[in-house]
């Protein structure tokens, strides 16, 4: 999990927290002096992100079913005449 750390060349700009409906949403803002800590924490974003779809994909998929369509062998004839024939 991505956590904001006192680390030398960051520094915390803006920050808010909503609520609606029943979601929580958090918007944090930091500046860093350094791109190598800004990419860090990028990837550790990324990789949450990458996580949370693969679950959301998996929890969607429906499982394939194995068992093969049951064919119809003999089907019982209708009692109906044959085209052209009258009743």
């Amino acid at each position: 999990m991505f956590f904001l750390s006192d680390r030398e060349g960051q520094k915390l700009k803006t920050y808010s927290g909503t609520s609606r409906a029943g979601k929580h949403i958090l918007k944090i803002e930091v500046e860093y002096s350094r791109a190598l800590d800004m990419a860090m924490d990028v990837e550790s974003l990324d990789a949450i992100a990458t996580a949370q779809k693969e679950a959301a994909k998996a929890s969607r998929a429906r499982p394939k079913s194995t068992a093969k369509p049951k064919q119809i062998e003999k089907a019982p004839r209708l009692a109906l005449p044959a085209p052209g024939e009258s009743p």
